[in-house]
């Protein structure tokens, strides 16, 4: 008879931007000579005042400059 094959599982893999980015790519190099901080007091109106999640933040420049 025919059986079905048992489930594969795969153990969970974690991922890491800074492993993906090269440590000469012109990111690394932006990121280490400006200071991004200035953004947050210039998108601060734009905020939600509870503290809901903001589009701002979901993105992924926001994630890799770490603002």
């Amino acid at each position: 008879m025919l059986r079905m094959p048992p489930p594969q599982t795969f153990p969970p893999e974690t991922l890491s931007l800074d492993d993906l980015v090269p440590q000469n790519h012109l990111v690394r190099k932006v990121d280490a000579a400006l200071d991004f901080e200035f953004i947050r007091n210039l998108v601060a109106p734009l905020y939600c005042h509870n503290n809901a999640i903001n589009l701002f933040e979901n993105n992924g420049v926001c994630q890799r400059f770490g603002l």
